[in-house]
């Protein structure tokens, strides 16, 4: 064990140092020959810290949480369950047209929920421009903020005017939790599987460890009820944010309160919402075209896991999935085997089926050739057309 741990910390000093000495050449390099360099040490570097290595087993408390026999431990006045409620947050900075992501997620959260479940969809800016934002928004309880909903911070500097508009959305997510309680969900997480047993609320709060090291619990996806001692922690601690350190208050922070604080939340293993990770080999490998064989592999692990790729996932966060499907016409998407694709197709095929007889695809104006196909296409789409015969 010794000599295991020895290696590691070895492995780890002669990655470091050579990305120090890249920042140190920092002047003198070709920018693009320093970030090829930096990309290529990037996946050794993520796996040698833990980040991207993980061995698939979840901790007892982690499946306890998962099954939903954890002890139940509830702060005073807290409701017994969690609400059916879910939350997406857009157009913090400026409106943002939904994209076909956008879309998936709300409609994978109404079939994964049931019929009694409510979607909100908070916004400070609204976009009522593209495809898919019709049938969104039959389907959502539209939520207006101000742009005041950041006051609360405006002795931080630089102001919270000048932020990244994904900080301003970690802020608005956790007012509307402490306020509302229910689901928070990235504009691009997919629900693949039924939340019911986390909804029991056997803890206050419900998150996922993102990584294989267990460093980081992710604000992409939150299950809390109302005024959780738990969320009021992590709220109060951005009274001391820092907009220059990119996922500490987001990721990092509520992974350590979940350390000091046990008893105030149930821990998700890696797996449940955050497997694959954001890191770029990852994220191509679900979009990496896959052979006959391997797409039969892939296939038969969504089937026995339920319409997951592994055991115990809950959802797919699917981080640059849009960098992957932006040069690519929507039939040439439709036509390739990949990991996401076949994962969201029989997300779709899902929804459908739960959503019959009403329609289960959204109207748009037919203005491609390549938009009419993809309805023709996507409403007779079922995970055994991804295996093709010869």
């Amino acid at each position: 064990m010794a000599f295991h741990c020895t290696r590691r910390k070895f492995r780890l000093f002669v990655v470091a140092k050579v990305l120090l000495f890249i920042g140190f050449l920092g002047g003198y390099l070709d920018e693009d020959f320093r970030s090829n360099v930096i990309r290529a040490a990037g996946p050794t570097w993520f796996y040698l810290s833990g980040l991207t290595r993980y061995d698939f087993r979840p901790t007892l408390e982690e499946q306890a949480c998962l099954n939903g026999s954890a002890v139940r431990i509830n702060a005073p006045g807290m409701t017994p369950g969690i609400p059916k409620m879910v939350h997406f947050v857009t157009g913090v900075d400026r409106p943002n047209p939904i994209t076909f992501i956008n879309w998936l997620a709300i409609r994978a959260a109404a079939a994964n929920l049931g019929p009694d479940v409510e979607i909100r969809l908070h916004y400070v800016h609204l976009s009522e421009e593209g495809p898919w934002w019709p049938d969104v928004r039959e389907r959502v309880r539209l939520v207006k903020h101000r742009p005041t909903f950041l006051n609360p911070f405006s002795h931080i500097m630089p102001p919270p005017a000048e932020w990244h508009p994904a900080h301003k959305a970690d802020i608005l997510r956790l007012q509307i939790l402490l306020e509302h309680g229910g689901i928070y969900l990235d504009g691009d997480v997919i629900l693949l599987r039924s939340l019911d047993a986390l909804l029991a609320g056997r803890r206050d709060v419900v998150m996922g460890y993102e990584g294989g090291h267990r460093k980081g619990s992710c604000n992409a996806v939150i299950l809390a009820k109302k005024g959780a001692p738990f969320l009021q922690r992590w709220y109060r601690l951005y009274d001391d944010f820092d907009p220059t350190d990119w996922n500490y208050h987001s990721v990092q922070l509520p992974a350590k309160l979940a350390a000091a604080y046990p008893h105030d939340i149930c821990p998700l293993s890696p797996t449940a919402f955050f497997w694959p990770l954001w890191t770029n080999d990852q994220v191509a490998w679900m979009h990496k075209p896959l052979n006959r064989q391997e797409a039969a592999g892939v296939a038969a692990a969504i089937k026995r896991n339920g319409g997951a790729l592994f055991p115990g996932q809950l959802a797919y966060h699917a981080t640059g999935a849009g960098s992957h499907m932006g040069a690519s016409t929507t039939q040439e998407l439709l036509a390739r085997d990949t990991r996401f694709n076949m994962l969201e197709g029989h997300g779709r095929k899902r929804i459908c089926e739960l959503h019959k007889p009403r329609p289960c695809l959204p109207t748009v104006q037919e203005d491609t050739v390549d938009m009419r196909r993809f309805w023709d296409q996507m409403v007779v789409l079922s995970t055994d057309q991804f295996i093709r015969d010869g």
